[in-house]
């Protein structure tokens, strides 16, 4: 796997913007841009790159940060909150 992984991140390195989620779009981007000896493993670092793509699109989907988790106050804590103590 360390191979494909290396093979795929140099493609995506020397051509950006080439590839995308979709398989058979970068089977045929790679295609283009290399020649592999033998099919299974062109198969296999098409794969890794579509993977890694689908991965990335998911994550700019479902951005999580520290600040969306907390949640605000409820209305009634909120309005106790600001009209002070009560006495």
């Amino acid at each position: 796997m360390d191979r494909v992984r290396r093979i795929a991140q140099f493609l995506m390195k020397e051509h950006p913007g080439k590839f995308s989620a979709d398989y058979e779009t970068n089977k045929k981007v790679v295609e283009d841009v290399s020649y592999f000896s033998t099919k299974q493993l062109k198969n296999k670092v098409i794969g890794y790159i579509t993977h890694y793509y689908k991965l990335e699109s998911r994550e700019e989907a479902e951005p999580v940060s520290a600040e969306s988790e907390e949640q605000p106050p409820a209305p009634a804590e909120a309005a106790a909150a600001e009209s002070g103590p009560s006495n």
